[in-house]
């Protein structure tokens, strides 16, 4: 049997994924809690990647930015997400962000897909969402840090980036928008609306920082996490479906969780590697359980 190239590419996406999601969860982890702010971090990323995808944006014939899905769009995929998520990072331990951050989105994504796509989920869906809560009820029951410790609001927060994430991802599929589009209207309005509050009102550490600090999280955070998996995410999106791609992110919470022991020097608990496994097994399932939507050459980046 001739393999199906979309899903040859789309098998690759999501490996690419994975890999740049790892590593965006944990070296924003790493960037926010040495000299750098939460806000430092996410004025670099956007500001970098607006400034890398003009240029594409320009040679792709200048398409329109201005429409309703792209604003929309903007508002989950950058603003909403960048501020949730970067600001749990500064409160939370990577292997909970590893945990909660991918670990949420098929849950989330399974049932936005039903109400947005008429995507209606499969009886296995439903079965591996409850082993999601089951595992995050595991997590929550066999935490050490007290009800009101701050990494609980981190935990929270990166909840709620999780659920933009999903949202973000079910209308990039709803409304059809290329790669490009997508990627280039979220960096440019994040930037126009974010930068001017940031520079006047935001808390800072940036002159703290070493340059080395600094142009890692440019390199990592505005070219690699928000320009090429962001191109990357969208395609792969088109190609196999939200539902899908969620099945390979699961495994970004036991990659976290293994590399920042070495890397950030946190410690996994017992019941973390515990609910770390019902979650990841959970979470792929679900999306192995997931019926792929059609693939139609409109969707192809242009």
């Amino acid at each position: 049997m001739i393999p199906n190239p979309p899903a040859i590419q789309g098998l690759l996406g999501a490996t690419a994924v994975v890999a740049m999601w790892t590593g965006f969860i944990l070296i924003g982890r790493l960037g926010v809690t040495h000299n750098l702010t939460a806000p430092d971090v996410i004025a670099l990323r956007y500001a970098t990647a607006a400034l890398v995808l003009l240029p594409l944006w320009r040679r792709h014939g200048c398409p329109n930015l201005l429409r309703t899905p792209l604003i929309l769009l903007t508002g989950l995929g950058g603003v909403a997400y960048a501020g949730f998520t970067y600001a749990g990072f500064a409160l939370a331990p990577a292997a909970h962000a590893g945990l909660l951050l991918p670990g949420l989105l098929p849950l989330g994504t399974t049932l936005l897909a039903w109400c947005l796509l008429g995507q209606r989920p499969s009886l296995a869906q439903w079965m591996a969402n409850a082993g999601i809560l089951a595992g995050l009820a595991l997590f929550l029951g066999l935490a050490r840090d007290a009800l009101f410790h701050p990494s609980r609001l981190g935990d929270l927060l990166l909840v709620a980036g999780s659920l933009c994430w999903s949202l973000y991802g079910v209308l990039m599929r709803r409304w059809r928008v290329t790669p490009v589009e997508t990627a280039t209207a979220v960096a440019v309005f994040t930037a126009i609306a974010y930068l001017p509050v940031y520079w006047f009102w935001l808390p800072k550490g940036i002159h703290h920082a070493s340059a080395d600090e600094v142009i890692l999280q440019i390199i990592y955070q505005g070219v690699i996490a928000s320009v090429i998996q962001m191109l990357i995410y969208v395609r792969t999106v088109q190609l196999i479906g939200p539902a899908r791609l969620t099945m390979a992110m699961a495994f970004i919470a036991p990659l976290v969780a293994l590399a920042a022991v070495p890397l950030l020097g946190e410690s996994v608990t017992l019941g973390l590697v515990a609910a770390i496994g019902v979650t990841t097994i959970s979470a792929w399932w679900g999306g192995y359980a997931a019926r792929p939507l059609p693939i139609t050459t409109s969707h192809a980046l242009r």
